[in-house]
């Protein structure tokens, strides 16, 4: 049997759940290894979603490092957290946590290798960490709410992520995300710094979040908001029709109902952009942007 009683992509190498004041804390590694699982992550779907049968698993099981479920007080303070399959650090259902002093590091062409993800979480602090991923450096995902994360290090990846909002971007999904910051980080070679990102033909809101005392050096993108993510192969069977209606040229025409981001504060951004400024694209339905300052 499964020996950490974990279900689906929810399997992680450590997984702490229902739990409260759990600490992590050491100068160790967790290693991966995912290149072993990189070089054809669309093997035939084994006998178990899990880490055990790491070999053979689809890329949408690829296992993580760390998962936190349902817990409260959490703290994370030191360790590295090395070429995992797929997400590094997730934390979904967490009230309270802290994370600091950590290393995040997966090769830059690592797919879908995210730094830190969080669905469904209240009150997170993270500081003090250097996050190089082959995908976001750290993802706000959907119901996330008052956040911190300072005086950090982003190298490769893709920046400084709120959202995709709703997640995964099923139609008619309610996303939200709100009051958080995100200050004095370093983004060295990132393929973005500022973005926020949400699926069109859903609902919700972001509100509330400030990007402060950034120092870019080459990245991508310094800025973007895109309210038009679209990406449908994520959304197989019957609703990627629905997703595929507001692809393409006619989003930005036809596709009018969005998550409305209200409340959008991008402060002291200095550096270089390798291709170019920015990019800010908003439904021009009633649910837009606004209060967006720069």
């Amino acid at each position: 049997s499964d020996p950490l009683g974990a279900v689906g992509n929810n399997t992680a190498l450590l997984r702490i759940a229902a739990t409260t004041g759990v600490q992590v804390t050491g100068q160790g590694t967790l290693y991966g290894y995912g290149e072993n699982y990189w070089i054809d992550p669309s093997r035939p779907f084994p006998a178990g979603c899990d880490w055990w049968h790491i070999t053979a698993l689809p890329a949408s099981c690829a296992p993580a490092l760390l998962i936190v479920n349902g817990s409260e007080n959490f703290e994370l303070d030191g360790l590295s957290f090395e070429h995992p399959p797929g997400g590094h650090i997730g934390l979904h259902g967490v009230h309270n946590a802290t994370l600091r002093s950590f290393v995040i590091q997966s090769p830059k062409l690592a797919p879908d290798t995210d730094g830190i993800d969080s669905t469904h979480v209240d009150g997170l602090h993270i500081y003090n960490a250097t996050m190089n991923s082959g995908d976001d450096n750290v993802a706000m995902k959907n119901d996330t709410k008052n956040v911190v994360i300072e005086d950090c290090v982003f190298g490769h990846g893709h920046g400084a992520s709120i959202g995709s909002i709703p997640m995964d971007g099923f139609r008619g999904w309610f996303g939200l995300a709100s009051n958080i910051t995100m200050r004095r980080v370093l983004m060295n070679r990132t393929d973005f710094g500022v973005r926020v990102k949400t699926w069109q033909n859903a609902t919700g809101y972001i509100k509330d979040v400030v990007y402060q005392d950034l120092t870019l050096i080459d990245v991508g993108t310094a800025i973007e908001v895109n309210a038009f993510y679209c990406q449908p192969t994520y959304c197989p069977g019957p609703l990627k029709p629905a997703v595929d209606s507001c692809c393409g040229a006619k989003a930005m025409a036809d596709c009018t109902q969005n998550v409305q981001i209200d409340g959008l504060r991008i402060e002291r951004v200095t550096g270089s952009a390798a291709n170019k400024a920015g990019s800010v694209q908003c439904s021009s339905g009633k649910f837009g942007c606004k209060n967006v300052v720069m």
